[in-house]
């Protein structure tokens, strides 16, 4: 949405935009066959031919002087599985202005370029054949395949790096490599071995990964605070956004005459915040006292205003017979607290089945409420064109009107059956947006049987109205469906489990984002039950979460022990290809059933809680008149993370992770405003770094970081405000170095705005040396593409370290651009100002005792795109002792497009007399083999 005001994913369909080592390429020809990056790096890519709804190749000429050609031949075009479009171009081949390159070739697999081989040394222009190659070979069977998805392509990672082959002239080298790996239930590298021959000779010593394991998948039972009462609802949200689940609790009681429709009353509300320290705050009222809503029906949980804290929408029904839901109020959530907003206008009647979801159905960020009415689309007359909208969709805000309807549309939910029929909200597409998955049932004439289908949409909100992505039989209102993401794509994908059928199996597929559902290699081997049997939901329940902290979505298994308050437990892993792993631990308490009859379908029964930040999925037991218990799942598991490196001689390097929710090595900022947001996730970063010093001791570094922040709007995780290092931290040599970055609020990018150094001496902090930058100068050439630069830079050093030392100097540096050089991302001048005095930005140039400036002036070949050859460079230096101007200009001549120079005029002062000339041979290669200095009245040198 940043660059282009809306969301449209990778589909092929010739609208697709284009990223270049991880940079959105901005088209600048209307064509479309010559790009820029966003952020310029001042290349010239171009693009030509056609592959299926996109070009063939590119080439990319760079600032200085290469070029680089991508897809140039068929192994560097990796085409999306089933199609002729190209999902990646690879690099062939580099070369310099001499002819000078060096080839890259791969294998496609699984829809995957993989590196198969490098060769360099030759030339074009001679016609000199490569003399080096580099050989990669695999190992084919990878036992965590991990296969991912793209507009219904497939793109599979399959095979390991196994060897590393080096050839000179076609013989093989002594030194080669050989990889080995830990391939118990995901592929991790334990050893780089360096051969010394062929590979039935010795070889050195490996260099050895360690990693975590994954111990033993225990669980902890921690008591939660104890709200002792008979009956108590739990809503889960993160109210504060520091990465916590938080917790929302409703008391109430059974209401209405006996024999007649009953409801619950709620009597009582308040919220608990989770902390660090591993508890909940007290209860904490709503603002103003305000009460629950007396007929409560649900809190449904979404971030409607984009700042990152999570808020939520208070259902109720107007009375015990639950006929009317009503969307009553709005809570923004505040950090502490919670803003309300009094809603009109949202409501659904029993009688069309109305059904609620929370989703971002454009992609802003921010959360949109839909409701479906089931029994109201079909007016049975036989003309769609009759039938009544059945969906419409809510944003929010905290102006009034507090709440707009945005979309209405008709999606259709059968003819019979609506209680069965499932309405679920993911991202099925994987554009960043959420779809909508719906089934319906169909009744038949007297004597047949009934049929069922499944479509999913995508909701486009401008034009109100739905996209197709998906219709077929599978999965139908006879299958229970879970939804999940077991490889990590950001595609949701589903288990499900048709109960009425003659041989009812459990199914787990992935949604390949565009044409259907592909079987994973197993499902994992759950119990069979019935979604609307009672009996079978007190004793089942299905989650489905990462518990491992891998990014992919694990399915536990929850059965109750007959005859007790406790439910045993088995978690089956997901590597994003199957289920092998498992683990079945101790009993948990579960007090009473898991659900009530009908709602398995029907509800968000499985949310996401973490309560001690570490990215694992918690689960919240309530207890009632017991107390609250929580379960906090593979606490301890850290198999996806390395923690030290040996090389071959036994020099050890340890690395241990944390997760930003830890406030000691984090602290959240504050302040953003949308589309900025300020995170506390769960991302594990480098907090230490421990490294043998060869003398029998270790030394190490500290990490700590503050201000993490992202754009909702696609430009993505945009770093830290600060980044605080310390070395040999707790010993007197102890150092520090802080360095603070600020973010551009048009284009968001960040950049250096200060750092400090310190060390410790006789027990106290002192500050070596701090730099100062000011705020980028940004050129924006349109489009969002832009070039920026520091115009101004100031560094202070302050000691040298040793105790008494005083104030040493001051120095500036100033760069400039002109408009005609900054179109080419070309320097016009630099200048650097030293004095001695403790000087700031605000001190004037001519109070300093030195300067060094340089002015440039360029010699442009733009059809070569030979860009940045400095024509003159004049450097005049001025020192205040002595008032002199020392001025020295040299001059250079460039042989034809080319990047080499031929001339070199040097002139001290402007003196004629004292100008010399440099006279440049090269060879084929590029090579200088002859070098001539001339000089007035002096005899040329010729050096070959």
């Amino acid at each position: 949405m940043y660059n282009d005001g809306y969301i449209d994913g990778v589909d092929f369909d010739g609208n697709d935009q284009l990223m270049l080592d991880g940079q959105r390429l901005i088209p600048i020809n209307t064509e479309k066959t010559e790009f820029r990056t966003e952020i310029e790096t001042f290349s010239k890519i171009t693009c030509s031919g056609s592959a299926g709804d996109g070009p063939e190749q590119f080439v990319v000429k760079t600032k200085s002087g290469k070029i680089l050609y991508y897809g140039s031949e068929a192994t560097g075009r990796i085409e999306a599985e089933g199609r002729t479009s190209i999902l990646t171009w690879c690099l062939n081949s580099i070369e310099d202005r001499q002819g000078n390159y060096i080839e890259f070739s791969y294998t496609e697999t699984g829809g995957m370029g993989i590196i198969n081989e490098i060769t360099y040394g030759g030339n074009r222009v001679t016609g000199q054949s490569p003399f080096y190659r580099i050989k990669f070979i695999y190992d084919s069977f990878r036992y965590d395949n991990i296969t991912q998805y793209v507009s219904g392509s497939t793109v599979k990672l399959d095979k390991l790096l196994n060897k590393i082959e080096i050839y000179y002239n076609s013989e093989l080298q002594k030194n080669n490599y050989m990889l080995s790996y830990d391939k118990t239930y995901q592929a991790r590298l334990v050893n780089v071995w360096l051969r010394s021959g062929d590979w039935d000779k010795p070889y050195f010593n490996p260099i050895i990964a360690h990693w975590g394991n994954n111990m033993g998948h225990s669980h902890l039972e921690l008591t939660a605070d104890e709200d002792p009462f008979g009956s108590i609802d739990q809503f889960f949200l993160d109210i504060n956004g520091d990465g916590l689940s938080d917790v929302i609790k409703i008391e109430w009681v059974m209401h209405g005459a006996a024999g007649s429709p009953q409801a619950k009353k709620a009597t009582n509300w308040y919220y608990r915040l989770r902390q660090s320290n591993g508890s909940f705050s007290n209860k904490m009222n709503f603002t103003g006292d305000v009460e629950p809503s007396m007929f409560f029906r649900n809190l449904m949980v979404g971030d409607f205003n984009g700042d990152g804290l999570q808020d939520f929408l208070d259902l109720k029904y107007t009375h015990e017979d639950k006929n009317t839901t009503i969307v009553d109020r709005l809570f923004i959530s505040n950090g502490v607290g919670f803003n309300i907003y009094q809603l009109e206008g949202i409501e659904g009647l029993k009688v069309n089945h109305p059904e609620f979801r929370v989703g971002d159905f454009d992609g802003d960020g921010k959360s949109e409420l839909l409701a479906a009415y089931k029994d109201k689309n079909v007016n049975y007359d036989g003309d769609p064109n009759n039938d009544e909208d059945d969906v419409f969709i809510w944003k929010f805000s905290g102006t009034s009107p507090y709440s707009q309807t945005v979309f209405w549309g008709k999606l259709g939910f059968g003819n019979t059956d609506f209680d069965k029929s499932v309405l679920l909200i993911g991202d099925f597409n994987g554009d960043g947006r959420s779809d909508v998955l719906r089934t319906a049932e169909y009744g038949s004439a007297p004597g047949g049987s009934n049929t069922s289908d499944c479509f999913i949409y995508s909701v486009d909100i401008p034009s109100s109205s739905f996209g197709w992505i998906y219709g077929s039989g599978y999965p139908t209102v006879w299958h229970q469906i879970y939804p999940a993401d077991f490889n990590g794509d950001g595609i949701t994908d589903l288990i499900t489990y048709n109960y009425t059928s003659s041989n009812p199996i459990w199914e787990a597929v992935c949604f390949n984002g565009s044409t259907g559902f592909v079987p994973m290699n197993d499902a994992p081997p759950l119990a069979h039950f019935n979604p609307y049997d009672q009996g079978d939901q007190w004793a089942y329940s299905l989650n489905m979460a990462d518990y491992n902290g891998d990014g992919k979505s694990d399915v536990m298994q929850l059965e109750k022990i007959p005859n007790t308050n406790n439910a045993s437990y088995t978690i089956y892993y997901s590597n994003g290809d199957d289920f092998d792993e498992s683990a079945t631990d101790d009993e948990i308490a579960i007090y009473g059933g898991f659900v009530e009859s009908g709602t398995i379908t029907n509800q968000h029964i499985f949310p996401f809680l973490d309560f001690n930040g570490d990215g694992h999925a918690d689960m919240y037991v309530t207890g009632g008149l017991y107390g609250d218990l929580i379960y906090q799942f593979d606490m301890n598991n850290q198999f996806t993370l390395v923690k030290s490196f040996t090389n071959g001689l036994g020099h050890k390097t340890e690395v241990q992770f944390n997760p930003l929710t830890d406030n000691s090595i984090y602290t959240k900022s504050a302040g953003s405003t949308y589309p900025l947001l300020d995170i506390q996730p769960a991302l594990n970063v480098v907090s230490s770094v421990i490294v043998d010093n060869g003398v029998g001791g270790q030394n190490s570094v500290e990490y700590f970081y503050e201000g993490a922040k992202i754009h909702r709007l696609g430009r993505g995780f945009l770093g830290f405000d600060k980044i605080t290092t310390i070395s040999y931290p707790g010993t007197t040599n102890q150092a520090k170095t802080i360095a603070n970055y600020a973010l551009n609020q048009d284009f968001y990018f960040r950049w250096i705005e200060s750092s400090e150094t310190y060390t410790q001496v006789g027990g106290i902090e002192l500050l070596i040396s701090e730099s100062l930058n000011e705020e980028p100068v940004v050129k924006n050439f349109g489009d969002k593409r832009i070039f920026y630069y520091t115009p101004r830079s100031l560094t202070k050093v302050h000691s040298t370290g040793d105790a008494g030392s005083i104030f040493v100097k001051t120095t500036i540096s100033k760069q400039t651009y002109s408009e005609p050089d900054i179109l080419f991302g070309n320097l016009t001048s630099a200048t650097v100002f030293t004095d001695p005095d403790n000087f700031g930005f605000s001190a004037p140039e001519q109070a300093y005792d030195f300067y060094n400036k340089t002015d440039f002036t360029y010699d442009v070949d733009e059809p070569n795109w030979l860009i940045s050859r400095i024509k003159t460079a004049q450097t005049s230096t001025w020192d205040k002792a002595d008032a002199s101007i020392d001025i020295q200009m040299n001059v250079f001549e460039y042989y034809t497009a080319s990047p080499l120079v031929q001339y070199k005029t040097h002139s001290p002062n402007l003196s004629t007399p004292m100008t010399t000339v440099g006279a440049y041979v090269y060879d084929d290669y590029g090579n200088l083999i002859q070098s001539t200095l001339s000089a007035p009245n002096f005899i040329p040198i010729t050096t070959n």
